[in-house]
C-alpha cells in the first residue's frame, strides 16, 4: 500500500489520532497511526535522510506502524502526532548522559529529570543550552580581527590599488581599502546564534522561549545570522581566552547536527525533528568515564585513554582491508595497550557477536577487556576468560541510578569505571 492510500478518516478505536503525542521506547512499535501523505514524506525525506531513525510499515487497512531504533528524541509531524522516543536505560538521567558525553558541566538546569513525557526532553535540552548561552553573555561576546574590504572617505588600512583604478570617473572621491577590524561576527558566535534560533523554533516552554528571544536579540546586535553547518564547529578554536564558550559550542554542535526544522507553511503547524543516536552518546560516555578514572587514579599517572583506536596486526592483507576499532583502549607510560573495551548501548542478554568482537580486540593486543553496557540491575554482569589467561568482563555503568545531582551522577560513572580497571590491571 502506498502513502496516498492511507485512510485519513479511519475511526478505528485502536488507532492513534492525528494529534497528540505518541511515546515509544527504543526498539519498540507504535499502535497503528493515521498519517497523511505529507507526514510520510516528512519522515522519509527529512527524518530518515541519512539513516532510518523511524521505520515505516504500512498495514493492510491503510494505517502506519512506526518502529523506533537506537535514536531517541522527538519528531513533530506536519499533520499528525508528535512522536517521542525515550531511552530504555537512562532512567531520569538522560540529560545527564548528554552532558557527560559532551563534556558539559552546567549545574543550573532546573528541568534535567523531566524527560519522561511530552516535549520535556526538548525543554530540558533547551534549558541546558540557554544556561550556557547566558554564561557567554555575562562574560561578553568574543571578538577577533576580521578582514574588511570597503570604500572609505578617508584612507585607512591598505589601499587596494586594483580596485581604486577600477573606480568610475577621473576624480574618485573614496578610497578602496582593506583593513582589519575587531568584530564579534565570528564563527563561534555565529554557531551559537544559529543553534539558539533553531532551538527557539521547537521549544515548548514559554519562559525558555522568552529567554531565547532575549539572547538572540543581544547576539544579533553584533552578529549576523547565517546557517552554520555541523562540520564548521570542528574549526572553531577554544583557547584560554574563550574557554567559557566550550560547553555552549558542544551543545550547539549537538543541536545543529541533529535538529531538522521544516519551514512553516500557511495553515499548518511547524514540523521538526531532534533524534539522537544513543550508540554514539554511550560510546562517548564510556570513553570519558575511563579517561576520568585514569586521570584521577594515582596508580595510573601518565597513562592515556584512546577512543576508536585502530587495532592492527591481527588480520592483514586482502582487499578490502579489515578495520578493527574498539571504542577505547588504555595505554601505559610506554604506549603499550594494557586494556581494551567496547561500549554496547543494549539491554537484555549478551550477544555472541559482541563476545566475538571483543575477543578479536583482546587477541590483537594480548590484554584484558570489557564489554560495557548501561545499567540494568546486574542482568548482564559476568566474566569470561580468553585463552585461559586474559579476563573478559561484562560490566554495567550505573546510567539509570537514582542521583540527587549531576556531580553525583558523574562520580558514580567514574567510580564504576575505576573499580573495573582496578580489578583487571
Amino acid at each position: 500500500m502506498t502513502p496516498s492510500e492511507i485512510d485519513e478518516e479511519s475511526t478505528d478505536s485502536e488507532t492513534i489520532p492525528e494529534s497528540g503525542t505518541v511515546t515509544l521506547t527504543e526498539w519498540s512499535e507504535s499502535q497503528p497511526l493515521s498519517l497523511t501523505e505529507t507526514d510520510i514524506e516528512f519522515l522519509d525525506q527529512r527524518i530518515n535522510t541519512d539513516t532510518t531513525k523511524l521505520d515505516i510499515e504500512y498495514t493492510g487497512d491503510g494505517h502506519v506502524v512506526l518502529s523506533s531504533s537506537r535514536f531517541v528524541g522527538i519528531a513533530a509531524l506536519p499533520d499528525g502526532p508528535t512522536i517521542e522516543v525515550i531511552p530504555k536505560s537512562a532512567g531520569d538521567n538522560f540529560v545527564s548522559l548528554l552532558q557527560y558525553a559532551n563534556g558539559v558541566e552546567a549545574q543550573t538546569i532546573q528541568r534535567r529529570t523531566e524527560v519522561q513525557r511530552g516535549t520535556a526532553f526538548l525543554d530540558a535540552l533547551a534549558a541546558l543550552f540557554v544556561d550556557e548561552v547566558e554564561t557567554i553573555l555575562q562574560h561578553g561576546l568574543a571578538q577577533a580581527y576580521q578582514r574588511e574590504r570597503n570604500s572609505e572617505e578617508f584612507l585607512r588600512g591598505q589601499l587596494d590599488i586594483q580596485r581604486q583604478l577600477q573606480q568610475q570617473g577621473a576624480a574618485a572621491t573614496e578610497f578602496e581599502v582593506n583593513y582589519d577590524e575587531l568584530s564579534a561576527n565570528i564563527p563561534a558566535n555565529q554557531g551559537v546564534l544559529y543553534a539558539a534560533m533553531l532551538v527557539k523554533r521547537i521549544v515548548t516552554d514559554r519562559r525558555l522561549r522568552q529567554r531565547l528571544d532575549q539572547q538572540i536579540t543581544r547576539f544579533r546586535r553584533e552578529v549576523a545570522p547565517r546557517q552554520v553547518r555541523p562540520h564548521e564547529f570542528a574549526d572553531i578554536e577554544v583557547t584560554r581566552l574563550n574557554e567559557y564558550y566550550r560547553d555552549a559550542l558542544r551543545l550547539a554542535e549537538l543541536i545543529v547536527r541533529n535538529v531538522y526544522v521544516e519551514e512553516l507553511r500557511e495553515g499548518r503547524r511547524g514540523s521538526y525533528g531532534l533524534l539522537i543516536n544513543m550508540d554514539e552518546i554511550f560510546e562517548a560516555v564510556v570513553e570519558r568515564a575511563f579517561r576520568d578514572a585514569i586521570e584521577q587514579g594515582n596508580q595510573w599517572d601518565g597513562w592515556q585513554v584512546e577512543g576508536q583506536a585502530n587495532v592492527t596486526g591481527l588480520v592483514t592483507g586482502g582487499n578490502p582491508r579489515v578495520q578493527m576499532r574498539p571504542d577505547l583502549v588504555v595505554r601505559n607510560t610506554v604506549d603499550d595497550v594494557v586494556f581494551t573495551g567496547d561500549a554496547k548501548w543494549k539491554t537484555g542478554t549478551v550477544r555472541q557477536s559482541d563476545i566475538y568482537q571483543l575477543t578479536a580486540y583482546q587477541l590483537a593486543d594480548d590484554v584484558p577487556g570489557a564489554l560495557v553496557y548501561p545499567g540494568q540491575n546486574g542482568a548482564v554482569k559476568t566474566e569470561y576468560t580468553v585463552r585461559g589467561r586474559y579476563p573478559m568482563v561484562v560490566h554495567e555503568l550505573p546510567t539509570s541510578a537514582d542521583v540527587n545531582s549531576f556531580t553525583e551522577f558523574c562520580g558514580n560513572i567514574r567510580e564504576s569505571a575505576e573499580s573495573l580497571l582496578k580489578d583487571l590491571l
